[in-house]
């Protein structure tokens, strides 16, 4: 059969022909899919530990505890979604993150920054 604009290819009446972009196109849909399960699984792990602290009032204890969960939560987020994301996510500011992320493990000794080495 020929059409005004040229030759028709033969075509399967179902799919038809497959083409790169269309792989692509499938490939980045599973992926967007994936990510978005993953997504959905930390914001639920994230609102539970939002609400494990209500309104009772954590003591300066909890709150650091909080706190720890919270970052723990943006730093393991921020590897699927990035630091901007994790950090809208969970509630924190991107300072605060950074500056946590900063911070030297505990039990390390910091030295006073006032003495002078030598």
């Amino acid at each position: 059969m020929i059409s005004p604009n040229g030759p028709l290819e033969a075509r399967d009446p179902v799919s038809g022909p497959v083409t790169p972009e269309q792989l692509e196109l499938a490939r980045l849909r599973q992926e967007n899919e994936r990510l978005g399960q993953r997504l959905a699984a930390a914001e639920a792990v994230i609102e539970i530990h939002k609400t494990r602290f209500g309104a009772v009032g954590p003591g300066r204890a909890a709150w650091r505890q909080r706190r720890a969960l919270l970052m723990a939560s943006a730093t393991e987020l921020a590897s699927v979604v990035g630091v901007r994301g994790a950090c809208q996510a969970v509630g924190v500011g991107r300072a605060s993150f950074y500056r946590h992320a900063r911070r030297l493990p505990a039990g390390s000794e910091r030295g006073d920054p006032r003495e002078v080495s030598g």
